[in-house]
């Protein structure tokens, strides 16, 4: 479908809205870049993750997570050799590794009634040890 098509259909709109609903700037970016497609393939995969999601939230499985600021740029700072980050910043990767950690627990966990969410669970990388190094060495304060 070409943009002028998406336009007229007032598609920036629609994921607009759903981007509102995203707890954090990562997710509403994602929701923004969606783009219509014709691989049945995919239509399917998204709709079971969908229906999934809602499915869970009405059984009263708990989502919640920790709001932080896009972390591309500490990310990126991060890997060059030779850099550190602030201590509110190391806050920003451990709430992170927390949600990362919870989202998987409470994923795997609904593994039988949530198969093509339980299978992006597995993608995700906790870090347990990075995150208690972390939670040890700086205070909830930034210090």
């Amino acid at each position: 479908m070409d943009d002028h098509t998406l336009e007229r259909l007032e598609y920036g709109k629609v994921l607009d809205r759903i981007a509102s609903r995203c707890m954090l700037a990562m997710g509403a970016a994602a929701a923004r870049s969606l783009r219509p497609t014709a691989d049945l393939e995919k239509i399917r995969t998204r709709a079971q993750r969908v229906s999934e999601a809602a499915a869970l939230i009405d059984a009263g499985h708990d989502f919640a997570v920790e709001r932080f600021d896009d972390p591309a740029s500490l990310l990126d700072r991060a890997a060059i050799e030779g850099s550190a980050l602030r201590p509110d910043e190391f806050q920003t990767v451990a709430a992170i590794l927390r949600n990362a950690r919870d989202l998987q627990s409470v994923l795997k966990k609904c593994a039988g009634e949530a198969p093509a969410l339980a299978k992006l669970a597995w993608d995700l990388t906790p870090l347990p040890d990075l995150l208690a190094d972390i939670d040890r060495t700086i205070e909830p304060d930034g210090r």
